[in-house]
């Protein structure tokens, strides 16, 4: 199997702590510098290790994202995964947020749950001290480092042919520019089983942030206390399909109100099986600008945090204002080919 590639940037004690206990029980090469020549586009499996400085960025991070855009890179069947520290209870998350939709826009899928992070005196680990009762946060750090390096170090994408596609949307099929998108993208994914959910005003009613305990309780049962058409419907969709496509206008920077409600709702199912084998795409459409902050949110609810697979590209992101003004985009019927072909190729 293909050594693991640990990039390197700007390394600090706790980030060496981390690498080496993800290096402890997996063959990996960890690279310090020169980057860009110890790389390929084809076939990698990527850990990106930084720390943010004291505004949340990484300068040497971002020049090698930099230096792999000016260079037209775009990865193919490779995999990324972070591990990151921030010396402050800021940053680590909105900087992954950023590396990760960078990185994936020039090809680079990630797995399922690819971020490891640490915080000043390992707050985040906390709430894990009700399952690692035993365990001093540092301890319970290294466990989940250690875990995700035999996961990644093991993954590999599955084929599945004639996957089954769940498109999820909030939108109107009159008026809606994300829709009217979404419909050219389908006119090229022929042949394969496609099951749309829209979900409409009132069915949704959002988490309210249960105990531990009683989501757990909830979710053994393949329940929730609030109950709804998203246990009906939408949460056995979810489970039952390998790739989903989420349709995503852009309301003031943020994904709607009812899609964020299923992201949060998800945790009753994410309680009970693993999400990892789930694929998520989207189609993303802004009034005039901001698609990307849309894009991380995603980033952030699905991928880094409920555990599904982030596509290489995984986002197509257009402008259109009035409705129906993304049929008079130059050029996006050959785009949206070009994104089914992508959901067909992975």
């Amino acid at each position: 199997m293909k050594k693991i590639k640990i990039l390197v940037f700007n390394e600090d004690d706790i980030l060496k702590k981390m690498i080496k206990t993800f290096s402890n029980e997996i063959e990996c090469e960890i690279i310090y510098d020169s980057y860009y020549e110890k790389i390929s586009n084809s076939n990698e499996k990527l850990v990106l290790a930084f720390s943010t400085d004291s505004i949340g960025s990484n300068n040497n991070l971002m020049k090698f994202i930099k230096e792999l855009k000016d260079n037209n890179v775009f990865f193919n069947n490779s995999y990324g995964a972070l591990l990151v520290n921030s010396e402050s209870d800021l940053y680590s998350k909105t900087l992954s947020q950023q590396v990760v939709f960078l990185m994936n826009q020039i090809g680079l899928a990630f797995i399922g749950q690819p971020m490891i992070e640490t915080i000043k005196d390992y707050l985040n680990y906390e709430t894990w001290q009700k399952v690692y009762t035993d365990k001093t946060l540092e301890e319970i750090c290294e466990i989940q480092i250690s875990n995700l390096a035999k996961r990644f170090y093991n993954f590999k994408k599955n084929i599945v042919k004639n996957p089954k596609i769940l498109v999820l949307h909030a939108s109107s099929h009159h008026t809606s520019n994300t829709l009217m998108l979404w419909n050219m993208v389908k006119e090229h994914l022929e042949g394969s089983t496609i099951n749309e959910i829209e979900i409409e005003d009132g069915q949704i009613t959002d988490c309210n942030g249960c105990p531990f305990e009683m989501c757990l309780h909830f979710a053994e049962k393949n329940s929730c206390y609030y109950g709804g058409v998203i246990l009906e419907n939408i949460l056995p969709a979810i489970e039952e399909s390998d790739y989903i496509v989420w349709i995503c206008p852009n309301y003031n920077d943020s994904i709607s109100a009812k899609l964020m409600a299923v992201i949060n709702r998800m945790t009753v199912l994410y309680r009970r099986m693993s999400l990892h084998e789930k694929t998520i795409f989207s189609v993303i459409i802004s009034g005039n600008s901001g698609s990307d902050s849309v894009a991380k949110q995603l980033i952030s609810g699905l991928n880094l945090n409920k555990g599904m697979i982030l596509a290489p590209a995984f986002a197509i992101m257009e402008i259109a204002n009035d409705s129906g003004k993304i049929v008079e985009v130059k050029g996006i019927e050959e785009r949206a080919a070009n994104f089914a072909n992508r959901i067909k190729k992975y």
